[in-house]
């Protein structure tokens, strides 16, 4: 089976450049990302540099993560606009009355993150 990464350099290259333009313009480290995939650090960096390729999965999980349509990364030169127009992401505060109110999504980033820190 051949490398994905070293198949198609031109779309690979365009991949991993939106990738990392998304990720900053998130203000997300790629910490918070690998985190949130449930992935090793590494493996997330090697996403953004080009040593490995995300599967169609990660991908789509990317793109939920980062609030953006999967498009942005196949399609970079038609949704350039997608990236600039959207609304900047709201930090959210620290309030411990909202503590609780956490999402499903949230619980299990959060197990997650525990279940990371117990392992190391």
């Amino acid at each position: 089976m051949t490398n994905p990464v070293s198949s198609s350099p031109t779309f690979w290259e365009d991949f991993r450049r939106v990738l990392r333009q998304t990720r900053t313009s998130a203000g997300f480290s790629q910490d918070v990302m690998a985190s949130a995939l449930g992935i090793n650090r590494s493996t997330y960096t090697y996403y953004e540099s080009g040593k490995t390729a995300p599967d169609l999965a990660a991908i789509r999980r990317i793109a939920d993560i980062l609030q953006v349509p999967v498009e942005i990364f196949i399609y970079p030169e038609q949704t350039a606009g997608a990236l600039h127009n959207r609304a900047p992401r709201v930090k959210p505060t620290l309030a411990p009355e909202t503590i609780g109110q956490l999402t499903r999504e949230e619980q299990e980033l959060i197990a997650r993150f525990r279940a990371q820190g117990q392992a190391g």
